[in-house]
């Protein structure tokens, strides 16, 4: 038993749904939802326009630019403070030469 395609979509319906995805604050699946389609297709369509038309984007702005800037010195940061505490801390183990000495009881049994 052959499966049938439900639907074939014109390509004005597959670039509207794409560019719902690209310029609002939509989620792929909610659009997917919306227009009854699958969303890995609809993921794959939008995949596809970002590598086909990738030049198209805006270049940053010096604002823009600057907070990169400053989120990857943050970045940076974190990642140094994490390296720090992933590191063990010291075993309070006794040494080998702490093991060798005698303590001695003074609770008034004997000579010290």
């Amino acid at each position: 038993m052959t499966r049938r395609r439900r639907q074939q979509f014109s390509p004005e319906f597959k670039e509207e749904a794409v560019r719902m995805v690209l310029e609002g604050e939509r989620t792929v699946a909610s659009v997917a939802r919306e227009f009854g389609i699958n969303a890995s297709t609809l993921g794959s369509r939008v995949h596809r326009h970002r590598i086909v038309h990738g030049q198209d984007e805006q270049p940053l702005s010096g604002p823009e630019r600057a907070r990169i800037r400053e989120l990857e010195r943050e970045n940076a940061e974190l990642r140094e403070k994490l390296t720090f505490l992933k590191k063990q801390p010291p075993s309070s183990r006794p040494r080998a030469d702490d093991a060798r000495r005698v303590r001695a009881d003074r609770c008034g049994e004997g000579p010290p």
